[in-house]
């Protein structure tokens, strides 16, 4: 994000792709015109120029390829998150860890399980990821 702000690029897509990516693969597959309409219901086009801008940064991987529906090849692609080859010395990286251990009290012989239904793990924030397991945001 800081990348985007610095270079004048649009959040609009980072903001987008919480709701269309697929977590368990860590790819999304929507197309232009679905990530325009998940995205303000901007063009295609506009959609188009920002995964250019994000690709150029180093922010997304995209694979093009093809795929058979109904008999036919239709194009592909897929976009992955990324973090760009070398980070630019104006990104400011947060040294702070966020891991909390709430198992019991520190120098306790034995660590209180306190991890809910299903063994959700509650050591740190909640993220998309223990979201999409069970989890609720506090």
């Amino acid at each position: 994000m800081q990348i985007l702000d610095k270079q004048g690029g649009s959040f609009r897509l980072m903001a987008t792709f919480k709701k269309v990516m697929q977590w368990k693969a860590g790819e999304i597959w929507a197309t232009d015109e679905e990530l325009a309409a998940r995205s303000g219901r901007c063009t295609d086009r506009t959609i188009s120029r920002d995964v250019a801008t994000y690709r150029r940064h180093g922010l997304i991987m995209v694979e093009k390829g093809w795929r058979k529906v109904s008999g036919k090849f239709l194009r592909s692609r897929t976009i992955r998150l990324a973090v760009p080859a070398v980070i630019p010395p104006y990104i400011v990286l947060s040294e702070r860890q966020d891991h909390t251990d709430t198992r019991g009290l520190s120098g306790e012989a034995i660590h209180t399980d306190t991890r809910g239904p299903n063994h959700t793990d509650t050591r740190g924030r909640i993220t998309i990821d223990t979201i999409e397991e069970g989890a609720q945001p506090q």
